[in-house]
């Protein structure tokens, strides 16, 4: 990994609503590395063509949260919560709607690191439940790659966001659980 400065990734303007500010880096925060993403020997990312190809790739850097050899989670560049963290599987699937039932181990996984970078960097809103994992649903994704939102505190969102953005009750946006379910269901399916 090459490290990089940050300060193009942050702004200091304070903002968790609909505006595009971006909030300052939380003490644990500057404790993860702005880096440019170094692939692994043999893997290949060229054939994704998203922002988040370009992360995997080390063309752009990322603020890192964690990595594992199939997820990566970082910061959200248009942060709308003090914590903003993205998992990503790194082998491209361009949305929840082209998950199959075989995908259900990797979206565990994918909660699995959130829950751990949560637990990590907003421990009272992990304590408290007081967060938010969620998916947004084509064509309302801003990025065609699979990606976990994970927000927190959910209490410190703005009412746009909250009751808009990242309304897992509106056709735009699904929550984790509801994804973990229907994965389940077709697995189940899949054996009868």
């Amino acid at each position: 990994h090459v490290h990089t400065d940050c300060s193009m990734l942050r702004k200091t303007k304070k903002s968790f609503g609909s505006s595009p500010g971006l909030p300052q880096q939380s003490a644990n925060e500057k404790q993860s590395s702005c880096v440019y993403h170094t692939p692994p020997t043999g893997v290949d990312y060229n054939s994704n063509p998203t922002p988040f190809g370009k992360i995997l790739r080390g063309e752009i850097p990322a603020l890192t949260y964690s990595e594992t050899r199939n997820l990566l989670c970082f910061r959200d560049i248009h942060p709308r919560a003090p914590f903003h963290g993205l998992v990503i599987p790194k082998q491209l699937i361009k949305s929840v709607k082209e998950l199959k039932d075989s995908d259900l181990p990797m979206v565990q996984e994918m909660k699995e690191m959130a829950m751990n970078v949560l637990k990590e960097q907003q421990p009272q809103a992990y304590a408290d439940g007081d967060y938010w994992l969620c998916f947004h649903v084509p064509p309302f994704n801003s990025v065609d790659q699979l990606h976990l939102h994970v927000l927190a505190p959910r209490s410190k969102m703005g009412w746009y966001v909250k009751q808009v953005k990242y309304n897992v009750n509106a056709i735009w946006a699904v929550s984790f659980d509801e994804v973990e379910r229907n994965l389940m269901e077709m697995r189940e399916r899949s054996r009868n």
